[in-house]
């Protein structure tokens, strides 16, 4: 077998089993046993490598204002291992050819993807480097004054700081494929059943949706999923907030609520947001279903893992910004000695002049012009707009719509969309953000649908959705990667940072990159342009001090 499979298959059951053993034992300590039961309408199993990496991501967080990683990772490695014992109690039934398609067929599909994949620019200019210092040192205050970028500080770094295999960064791309395959198994139960109308519609549009991509302009590229170099959490991101989204949507039409759920709405959420903040978009539709539950604050009070795991993200964001949510002045504390004012201003001017954000200061055709030929928006976003309106074609002539008003939930809805696009177009409007916002377009098309036309029953067969899924999935690895495996099939594909040359910094104790670039890549004592930062010690904690930007 090749050994990309073997790494990836130990990786992906590690994770498998250990989420199952943490669902095992929250089981025991409630009345009600979740071990492999549908929730959503999916097979809790689907969830459990995601469960896994928001668990593990969390204990660095906490564990890191203690101690560097690096000291204490052999340990919890230990202690996963131990717990890993807890699914003798009882085993899966890995004999279902649901378990089969969803924990096999589609992560084996989609490992093709790690023959001749490499790191993202970003990598090299700010992730690695973020992952060192977890790995190296307790938190340190302020360290986001030594690079900008280090102020995001996603969970995402904590997760893949567990997983350096010495110069191989091979593993940081399997994460990716726990999150694609999270996706697909997700699509893959809504579409073979019948009796939730909107979720198997809705997933239907997004296979329409990613076959599309494979062809259009310039080759296709519509704004879907695509496998990212590595390094970046926009995928994890986008399939954790779309999942969220689309459940929350489905539970807001049907008026369905319940505790149990409005539970994994919050956690789910909160993963999204240690991710990225743009998560913070989905606290209107959580509000909304708080208010809907009615008198939820009974169960608010049993929630102190979830207080616990926010407190300590919140404390942690504190400690290497002075803010709460970096970029977000308004969240910052002007009086703590390493907060640089200023600086989540500038973080979010850099983002907007970078992807040419619409400001207002030109007229919007002008600015439409200029962001629709930069980069390959052109390509991508026209291509969106042709297999979105193919898209609605499809619904009106595939489906029957339903009465005209299904409640004020879905006028609710369409607005909340319009803010997500106009979110998106006024702060960083390039693909890697824009795919929620694709996905939650077409995830909604279907929001007045209730069932087939009666002379048209092909999607109550599973055949076809099945193998139009299939499809999709098998598109999604690029065919180099194909082309890689054929070639080489029983070589561990290597992943490794480029060397980088150094200049000694004139202010200070740090280096900068030499040559014009600006990637560290993996140097803890490095910053990406040369500045003045004072470091301190305080109680074996490090603080980061710099000047005010200007």
């Amino acid at each position: 077998m090749s050994m990309n499979y073997i790494y990836f298959f130990i990786f992906y059951y590690f994770l498998f089993f250990f989420g199952r053993a943490i669902v095992i034992l929250l089981s025991n300590s409630s009345s009600k046993s979740i071990i492999d039961k549908d929730i959503f309408g999916v097979k809790s199993y689907i969830f459990y490598p995601t469960i896994s990496l928001f668990l593990l991501g969390n204990l660095s967080v906490l564990f890191n204002f203690i101690f560097p990683m690096k000291t204490i990772n052999n340990k919890i490695l230990i202690v996963c291992l131990i717990i890993l014992l807890l699914n003798l109690k009882e085993l899966p039934n890995i004999r279902n050819k649901n378990f089969f398609v969803t924990n096999l067929f589609i992560p084996g599909i989609l490992n093709i993807s790690s023959y001749k994949i490499w790191l993202h620019y970003d990598a090299g200019l700010y992730h690695l480097n973020n992952q060192l210092w977890i790995n190296e040192s307790k938190v340190v205050f302020g360290l986001g004054n030594l690079n900008i970028w280090y102020s995001w500080s996603s969970i995402y770094e904590y997760i893949s700081s567990y997983f350096w295999m010495g110069d191989n960064f091979l593993l940081l791309h399997f994460l990716n494929l726990i999150f694609f395959s999270l996706f697909y198994s997700f699509l893959y139960f809504h579409i073979i059943q019948n009796e939730n109308k909107f979720l198997k519609y809705s997933s239907l549009n997004i296979i329409f949706f990613g076959l599309i991509d494979n062809f259009g302009i310039k080759g296709g590229g519509n704004g879907y999923l695509y496998i990212q170099t590595i390094g970046k959490p926009d995928v994890a991101f986008a399939v954790l907030f779309y999942i969220v989204f689309i459940l929350l949507v489905n539970s807001l039409i049907k008026n369905s609520f319940t505790k149990q759920e409005l539970i994994y709405y919050l956690y789910f959420s909160l993963f999204a947001i240690q991710l990225k903040a743009f998560g913070l978009y989905l606290v209107p539709l959580l509000i909304f279903y708080f208010y809907k539950l009615g008198n939820p604050f009974k169960l608010l009070k049993k929630l102190k893992l979830f207080y616990l795991i926010s407190l300590s993200w919140l404390l942690k964001n504190f400690m290497i910004t002075g803010c709460l949510f970096f970029p977000f002045e308004i969240t910052c504390f002007p009086s703590v000695s390493w907060y640089a004012a200023g600086r989540g201003n500038f973080a979010r001017k850099v983002l907007s002049e970078q992807h040419y954000a619409l400001t207002f200061e030109e007229p919007f055709f002008t600015w439409f012009n200029t962001w629709i030929n930069h980069g390959k928006n052109f390509q991508i976003y026209s291509n969106f707009l042709i297999s979105f309106i193919i898209l609605i074609i499809l619904n009106y002539l595939l489906l029957k719509r339903s009465k005209p008003s299904l409640g004020i939930n879905v006028y609710w809805i369409r607005f909340y969309q319009i803010i997500i696009i106009l979110s998106w177009i006024l702060t960083a409007p390039n693909s890697r953000f824009g795919m929620i916002v694709c996905l939650i377009m077409v995830s909604i098309i279907s929001i007045n649908f209730k069932e087939t036309k009666l002379s048209i029953k092909i999607f109550n067969n599973k055949i076809i959705p099945l193998f139009l899924l299939f499809i999709c999935i098998l598109l999604t690895p690029r065919f180099y990667s194909y082309e890689n495996f054929l070639k080489e099939p029983l070589v561990l594909s290597k992943i490794e940072a480029p060397s980088q040359a150094y200049v000694e910094s004139e202010n200070n104790w740090a280096v900068y990159p030499a040559n014009g670039d600006n990637r560290c890549w993996i140097n803890i004592d490095c910053m990406d342009i040369d500045r003045n930062v004072y470091i301190e010690k305080i109680n074996n904690y490090k603080i980061l001090r710099s000047e005010v930007l200007k």
